[in-house]
């Protein structure tokens, strides 16, 4: 790779690292992480992924305990989405992923368009 393009993604990196939508979302991701509500509640949707999990290995797909164990999942979720902690976290990923996608397509529209009339 040349320098000068090395040292123009290495700027790049610095001001996506700044950004601060990007600053935003290390926040949240850090206050969610270190909440002890919302540790218990991921712990408690992990078993119920797992408890899913097992019951589609055992059980048909429309058993009763297929879908017991389905909805103790949406209700493990839905207790987490709920938090404000969550929002907030889902809020900020939802930015960063539009500044993602808008230097994306900058950085590749003229490729995704080659290759859109190479079909």
């Amino acid at each position: 790779m040349n320098i000068e393009l090395a040292n123009e993604l290495y700027v790049l990196k610095r001001l996506i690292d700044n950004d601060p939508r990007v600053l935003k979302l290390n926040s949240a991701d850090n206050s969610l992480s270190n909440n002890d509500e919302a540790c218990s509640l991921a712990y408690k949707k992990q078993e119920s992924e797992i408890k899913y999990s097992d019951a589609l290995k055992y059980f048909p797909e429309n058993s009763k305990e297929v879908n017991g164990a389905q909805k103790e999942l949406f209700i493990a979720k839905k207790h987490i989405d709920e938090l404000p902690i969550t929002r907030e976290y889902y809020a900020a990923y939802k930015d960063v992923r539009e500044l993602y996608n808008y230097i994306n397509e900058t950085l590749f529209a003229e490729l995704n368009k080659r290759m859109h009339n190479c079909d």
